[in-house]
């Protein structure tokens, strides 16, 4: 096929594209202490290539080496072109910044990646991009060399999101939520979930407020029931009422968005 008459001249990407798997959830009612997890969900990959063979690459002045022991995450085209596959390495700040009195400017973006196209998934890549690329020569399709690849889907990760229950002893509390990874539980601003053209957003944290009255948190999917247990020590009573679907999810990090949609190609 021909790239250059496939793909338009630009068109916008999902960044870390992590879904929530159905996940069985224990039935009936439990009772948390103050600091409890209340759940934790794993994260996984939509799905990641893992290219056949050895291969370095460098591309708009981007370098990259892809081999079977290195899975390439892989990326949606938001647009709907359902037949194009996109993996996209290792997201990283610029380690060529370029001359600072070049007229051009900057030649990357804050954080740039190489990533390969399959244009009409015949299990090879075809052609590479560098996503983060302002110089005009840096930027469009290149050809490469083909490269075989296996496609995965469902890729488990070492992430996972943790909600947890910190309560006082006036009773109520509150409900946060935490990016776990490498063993650290990094707190989150916002937690949205659904398909990626349509997230529903949730605030955290969720306020649990001190009554004996049963409150309902729709999180994630999952219908969340809570009762402030016992006021003298923080401790929590809930249950879920159904399991979480599967799903895209998008979280802020104090600050850092996990998901961001931006072009490759500038018209």
């Amino acid at each position: 096929m021909s790239l250059a008459a496939e793909t338009p001249p630009h068109f916008t990407v999902s960044r870390f594209p992590l879904v929530i798997l159905s996940k069985d959830l224990v039935a009936g009612s439990q009772v948390l202490p103050s600091d409890g997890v209340i759940v934790e969900i794993p994260l996984r990959l939509d799905w990641s290539a893992r290219v056949a063979q050895v291969e370095a690459l460098d591309i708009g002045g981007v370098r990259r080496v892809v081999g079977p022991d290195r899975p390439i995450p892989g990326f949606r085209i938001l647009e709907d072109r359902a037949v194009q596959r996109l993996a996209c390495t290792q997201f990283a700040k610029p380690t060529d910044l370029g001359n600072p009195k070049d007229s051009r400017g900057k030649r990357y973006e804050d954080e740039q990646s190489l990533c390969l196209l399959d244009g009409d998934r015949d299990g090879k890549f075809e052609a590479a991009v560098v996503v983060g690329a302002r110089w005009n020569e840096d930027q469009g399709i290149r050809p490469i060399r083909p490269l075989s690849y296996a496609f995965e889907r469902d890729v488990p990760t070492e992430l996972a999101i943790r909600i947890k229950y910190v309560g006082d002893r006036r009773g109520g509390g509150e409900i946060k939520s935490f990016y776990r990874i490498a063993g650290v539980d990094l707190p989150l601003v916002s937690l949205s979930s659904g398909t990626m053209e349509s997230l529903a957003q949730q605030k955290f944290p969720l306020k649990v407020a001190r009554k004996s009255t049963p409150q309902t948190f729709d999180l994630l999917g999952a219908t969340l029931h809570v009762t402030p247990a016992a006021m003298k020590n923080g401790e929590l009573r809930f249950e879920f009422k159904s399991d979480f679907p599967r799903q895209s999810v998008e979280f802020w990090v104090q600050g850092v968005r996990n998901l961001v949609t931006g072009t490759i190609f500038r018209p």
